[in-house]
């Protein structure tokens, strides 16, 4: 997803889910998606305050770490993080939370709010997907995550970490719950039905 959240006056920018790039037949990963960020952050003169992930899980390697250490600036997740690090422990034989939470510089819970010079970021748990999954609301847009991809594509799975479909359904009732011309801004984009050119970005009414 694009560091596009920032305010003109003051230069404050937030980034959305930073990932690295994986290749799921060989298990590699790349950290390219992150170092591209700080050029697009530089050449506008903003400053990163907030790295927000909206959830963890094995698919979605986030880059929050790497781009804090490139550009500075506070990460944030749900604060029922620790339950998913705990969820995934079980499945690979690992220790309890394996160092996880101490990447994140916050824990969010729904409701709450972070200042982002003249907007206001506003957390909305959605859970489905995982059972931290966090949106979040900046003005007329909601950054959904993996709740809701584009209109082609549908949702994420939630067969795993405790995921729950009636949770999801819930979650997704919540953000289409808006005006028509509420932007929508997905985590993924898998090209249903053979789409080739790319979309992240969506409305309520679509």
């Amino acid at each position: 997803m694009k560091p596009d959240v920032w305010c003109a006056r003051s230069k404050a920018c937030a980034v959305i889910d930073p990932v690295f790039d994986l290749d799921p037949a060989s298990g590699h990963t790349s950290c390219r998606p992150v170092e591209l960020i700080p050029s697009f952050v530089r050449e506008r003169g903003l400053r990163l305050d907030w790295i927000l992930d909206t959830h963890i899980h094995h698919d979605h390697i986030s880059g929050a770490s790497e781009l804090r250490r490139l550009l500075g600036g506070a990460i944030a997740i749900g604060d029922r993080v620790g339950e998913v690090a705990n969820a995934i422990a079980d499945v690979y034989g690992l220790e309890p939370r394996f160092g996880t939470l101490d990447r994140f510089d916050r824990f969010l819970a729904d409701r709450e709010e972070l200042p982002l010079g003249d907007f206001t970021i506003k957390v909305l748990a959605t859970p489905g997907h995982t059972f931290d999954h966090l949106s979040f609301v900046v003005g007329d847009a909601v950054f959904t995550g993996d709740t809701l991809f584009m209109p082609d594509s549908g949702t994420a799975r939630c067969d795993f970490h405790r995921g729950n479909a009636g949770a999801l359904i819930q979650s997704i009732k919540h953000i289409l719950d808006r005006a028509d011309d509420v932007d929508l801004f997905a985590c993924h984009d898998y090209g249903a039905g053979g789409r080739r050119v790319p979309a992240w970005q969506s409305t309520v009414g679509a």
